[in-house]
């Protein structure tokens, strides 16, 4: 099918829509809540907004997802079953 081009913004700006701004970790800190979503012009999200892209901080670890947790879980498992020897 190939890639479409990205609509245009009225500014002549491509129009990326909005988007999800989520943290790769296993429970949400003070470095997400600071560095990623926080309202210093040096978080991610200030950064993003700059660049007039919407975007909306996500606040939930990894660890609140099932499926994340069943993985992390299993190789935890796996992990313990090695040092057994």
């Amino acid at each position: 099918a190939g890639l479409r081009p990205l609509p245009h913004h009225p500014q002549g700006r491509p129009d990326r829509g909005q988007n999800q701004l989520l943290p790769l970790l296993a429970v949400v800190g003070r470095h997400t809540l600071e560095d990623m979503a926080g309202a210093a012009e040096t978080s991610w999200r200030s950064r993003i907004l700059a660049e007039g892209i919407a975007c909306t901080p996500v606040l939930r670890g990894m660890m609140e997802y099932q499926g994340f947790m069943d993985i992390w879980v299993d190789h935890l498992g796996k992990a313990m079953r090695g040092w057994e020897g």
